[in-house]
């Protein structure tokens, strides 16, 4: 795993051909770095706090209920690269799936909905699509401001009956005049044994193809990233 520690000011430069070696990353607090590279929406890993950056991260981890039961509102999206004026969106590209013990062919028997602001009336929202391989639109949840800046937390709820159980939600970030992100996965774990929860990311993780293989659901991924409990 490259570890990258850096400016703000450098960031632009850092190279698309580093390397990440799997889910062995420690456990850390860790967001979704969002930047742009050859046209295209990227995301990594960011521990803005402690200035470091890792590129090209694809696998996140989160808990829920920590906050309220059924929500998160981790990981967060943060970049201070971007275009100003940038408007940053997603889609959902799978349904929501369950781990099984073994891996996540499992769709899960609960949705999750993407919220703006929970709870609040009018607010944008988007839930996970039923069918496998179905995709559900998102919404508008950040503007890069003057400086390419952002930090936005969307909310991530399991909708009743929620059970407990590791999840998979499969997103990619959208912009207009940007080439759509490759999908990533968040991995929410909902009371289980954290043992669980990591075998679960390292499984996200795997989803790497060999060239010219398919990986599952269609889908790559590359690196995990840990979140402190």
């Amino acid at each position: 795993m490259t570890r990258i520690t850096i400016s703000a000011m450098t960031l632009l430069a850092i190279s698309s051909t580093a390397v990440f070696g799997g889910a062995e990353e420690e456990h850390g607090h860790f967001d979704a770095w969002v930047f742009v590279e050859d046209g295209r929406l990227k995301t990594g890993g960011a521990e803005a706090d402690e200035g470091e950056f890792e590129t090209h991260v694809r696998v996140f981890e989160s808990e829920l209920g920590e906050a309220s039961p059924n929500f998160a509102d981790e990981p967060g999206f943060y970049s201070e690269t971007l275009p100003p004026g940038l408007n940053l969106s997603f889609n959902i590209v799978d349904s929501l799936r369950v781990w099984n013990g073994t891996d996540f062919n499992t769709t899960a028997s609960v949705d999750m909905t993407l919220w703006e602001a929970f709870g609040v009336p009018g607010s944008d929202f988007a839930t996970t699509p039923v069918s496998p391989g179905g995709s559900t639109t998102g919404f508008d949840f950040a503007t890069a401001d003057g400086t390419g800046f952002i930090d936005d937390h969307p909310e991530f709820v399991l909708n009743a009956p929620a059970t407990d159980g590791v999840y998979l939600l499969t997103m990619q970030l959208t912009s207009p005049g940007y080439a759509d992100s490759l999908p990533f996965f968040i991995v929410f774990n909902q009371n289980r044994p954290e043992s669980e929860h990591e075998a679960a990311a390292d499984y996200a993780a795997s989803l790497v193809p060999a060239p010219g293989a398919v990986a599952l659901f269609g889908l790559v991924g590359a690196g995990a990233i840990r979140r402190r409990r």
